[in-house]
């Protein structure tokens, strides 16, 4: 299909009117003095002599100088209007092969042991990467356990999003304390039960713990009939270490200490029972040595992936136009009233400028990084503020954000959407902007940020999960205000107006129900519209995600029907 031409802020395009408002003014003045000169000619000669007698004539407008002005105004309200190229069909579908993992992450309370350091989830988490880095057109899903299982993130090829959940989570998660291996196997296995039948295999990090061997061991059967290896990767040590219970003290039971310490033996017989392999967790990446040399033996699936059609953007090109215009235009009246001089200070003094911070930027921007990454908060936030640019903005809001400073992080994150220069950073630093608001509690706001992030970038999973996220809450807030609102009026004869007053405030949560936004995303109408909304699904708040996955285990707690069993462990 032929490229189409698009506007992103069209109503830009109204001021190519005012060069031509402004020639139209010239023109009226024009005839005027025409006119007026002629009547003072005719009572001097007649018309037919006139040639003879006048040299010269009016001019409309200083001639080409006018003309550039007009052409460079014209560009440059082109490049305002922010128009770009894009084919019709808005996304593409691509073939990509790999195989399709469940990562089942243990998070049950003896995952807080700091037997290796610093305890054991948040070294599994740190391999994690390792692990990630072996990918490659592989599909990942994310589960989590305790006393029951999680789906935290289905089957995707983002290895981004896989890293980010997998960092969030947490043994505060949930309710219902445990350790429910079998539970887990379980829901991984339907997890994936739409994938290709020997594509399949769940990896189970883990310190061993469970409360039944043998529901895990039954489970473990079950995948070995199903065709999907079971490879485990145990977490601690033989000599284990006292749980923490949360609250800086260590759990006990009859006065005792409880130490939680690798079932290694009971993992190595439940990989073998399912056709899979135990290792241990190392310091190299030597167990995912074994484990893909292992994976690498099933069959790779082919499944669609669907990639974003490419926005060519034309602004740049006809703001260089118009500022080349403006520039010649100006060197040439300089020129002609002998401004040289000045004209060598103007175009010198900025060239100076801009190349001291050329050389600055790069070397500063990566040392921030470099600060950031090593979560050197104060350094990266002194670093970030003398870099001016949309990178040094992010940078200084991500700092403040990982520091809980929601407002210095929202005025950092809007100081970089102004500074974007394409649509994706526009997105993110509209989606940040969100993420920050959100932090702050206004929801109305943080829904017009998704908005923004989502007209910058329509395939955007998480802005667009985030926004419907945000509008669930916002209603959600909606009705509880007017179930309390409708109770205080029931009750006004036992309560009295102030105390009804003060319920209501409290319950308020500041923000406003007349700005709310209800608007959400539309169901999906087509192949590649479903395929968008199950990316969306698989998404959530980006940094936000934590409060929305602590909703989804909770509720999951509240309505699975899984009992916590009551043993020798009490979780």
């Amino acid at each position: 299909m032929m490229p189409l031409i698009q506007w992103r802020e069209p109503l830009w395009l109204l001021l190519i009117i005012i060069p031509w408002l402004q020639l139209g003014i010239l023109w009226l003045r024009h005839r005027k003095n025409v006119s007026q000169r002629q009547i003072r000619l005719t009572a001097f000669a007649d018309p037919h002599l006139w040639q003879h007698l006048i040299s010269g004539e009016i001019k409309l407008f200083p001639g080409k100088n006018m003309l550039i002005w007009i052409a460079a105004w014209t560009f440059a309200a082109l490049a305002a209007s922010g128009p770009y190229i894009q084919k019709q069909v808005p996304d593409t579908t691509v073939q990509a092969n790999g195989i399709d993992i469940a990562v089942i992450m243990d998070i049950s309370p003896s995952m807080s042991v700091q037997d290796i350091a610093p305890n054991r989830l948040e070294r599994a988490k740190l391999e994690l990467r390792d692990f990630v880095s072996r990918l490659h057109g592989d599909r990942v899903a994310l589960l989590a356990f305790s006393a029951n299982a999680y789906v935290t993130l289905p089957l995707t090829p983002d290895k981004e999003a896989f890293l980010h959940f997998a960092d969030l989570l947490d043994p505060g998660l949930v309710i219902k304390h445990g350790s429910n291996i079998a539970r887990a196997l379980l829901m991984a296995r339907r997890t994936l039960e739409g994938a290709e039948q020997d594509s399949r295999a769940i990896i189970l990090i883990t310190d061993g713990e469970t409360h039944n061997h043998t529901a895990a061991l039954a489970e473990a059967d079950i995948l070995r009939t199903s065709g999907i290896p079971l490879f485990i990767v145990g977490v601690g040590t033989e000599a284990g270490g006292p749980v923490p219970d949360g609250k800086g003290h260590f759990m006990k039971k009859n006065n005792e200490l409880i130490a939680s310490r690798l079932a290694r033996a009971m993992l190595t017989a439940l990989a073998l029972r399912a056709g899979g392999l135990y290792v241990d967790l190392r310091g190299d990446d030597h167990e995912w040595q074994q484990l893909f040399t292992q994976l690498r033996t099933l069959k790779p699936a082919r499944y669609n992936q669907d990639i974003p059609a490419q926005r060519y953007q034309l602004f740049p090109w006809l703001l260089i136009t118009s500022l080349s215009l403006f520039i010649w235009m100006f060197l040439w009246q300089n020129i002609q009233q002998g401004r040289v001089m000045f004209l060598a200070m103007v175009i010198c003094l900025p060239l100076l400028i801009s190349s001291e911070q050329a050389k600055a930027t790069p070397w500063e921007e990566q040392r921030a990084l470099e600060a950031l990454k090593k979560n050197d908060h104060t350094q990266a936030t002194a670093l970030y503020r003398s870099i001016r640019s949309f990178n040094g903005f992010m940078g200084l809001g991500a700092s403040a954000y990982r520091q809980r400073q929601w407002e210095t992080a929202l005025n950092a994150f809007r100081l970089a959407s102004r500074n974007a220069s394409n649509d994706v950073e526009h997105a993110q630093a509209s989606y940040n902007t969100g993420n920050a608001l959100a932090q702050l509690n206004r929801l109305d706001e943080a829904a017009r940020a998704y908005e923004m992030a989502l007209a910058w970038q329509k395939n955007y999973p998480r802005a667009a999960l985030n926004l419907t996220l945000i509008n669930k809450e916002i209603n959600k807030e909606k009705e509880r205000r007017t179930r309390i609102g409708g109770e205080a009026i029931s009750n006004s004869k036992k309560i009295p107006t102030q105390n009804q007053s003060t319920q209501v405030d409290k319950n308020e949560n500041g923000f406003d129900s007349n700005k709310i936004i209800t608007g959400n995303i539309s169901p999906a109408q087509t192949q590649k519209d479903q395929a968008a909304q199950v990316r969306q699904q698989m998404q959530a708040l980006h940094e936000n995600a934590q409060e929305l996955l602590n909703n989804r285990f909770s509720t999951a707690d509240k309505f699975s029907g899984v009992l916590v069993v009551e043993d020798e462990k009490p979780w």
